[in-house]
């Protein structure tokens, strides 16, 4: 058990062209790829004898170890678009937003609970984001009411180290509690 049972994984189809091509995807009918790979991989995590066929990715006769200790392992998918935000009421457990202000969070949620009643998911994905702002009081509670479940901090190139973790040490809980 490498993570204690902590591990979250994070998918998105992507949006830059030139990194796409890098690898060799064209950015036509990367979501459909994108499920395909998430399916592929739930397969590995979840099945006993995992196999897989696809347009994509095939497999039988492979195994992966060590095997996630969630059941199912948590996913959380990203993107700012309904393509994403169904993938994400389909297929995963919680859905990210990267450097959004908390109005467009709010839309952002809103077309996420619709993705989930248009398949009629019976329970709500968790939200999480990386503000796109100095975190205080107000922001947070900003956040809060957009429907954000957890902040995600991400440190600014600029950042001040010396700063940064007094403002942790303000904020986040102890390790131990």
């Amino acid at each position: 058990m490498l993570s204690g049972g902590r591990l979250i994984v994070g998918v998105g189809a992507g949006y830059l062209e030139p990194e796409l091509t890098a690898i060799g995807v064209p950015m036509d009918g990367r979501g459909a790829r994108t499920d395909e790979y998430l399916a592929a991989m739930r397969a590995l995590w979840e099945d006993a004898k995992p196999e897989f066929a696809g347009e994509h990715v095939g497999f039988t006769g492979v195994d992966a170890h060590p095997r996630p200790v969630q059941r199912p392992l948590p996913v959380v998918v990203g993107g700012h678009s309904a393509p994403a935000w169904r993938r994400a009421a389909h297929s995963g457990q919680g859905w990210y937003g990267y450097m959004r202000p908390p109005e467009d969070i709010a839309r952002q949620v809103a077309g996420l609970r619709t993705a989930e009643a248009s398949i009629g998911r019976d329970h709500r994905l968790h939200v999480s984001v990386t503000p796109d702002c100095r975190l205080d009081a107000e922001s947070v509670a900003a956040y809060a009411a957009a429907g954000v479940d957890r902040l995600v901090v991400a440190p600014r190139p600029d950042a001040d180290v010396a700063a940064l973790r007094r403002w942790l040490e303000r904020n986040a809980p102890a390790a131990d509690s």
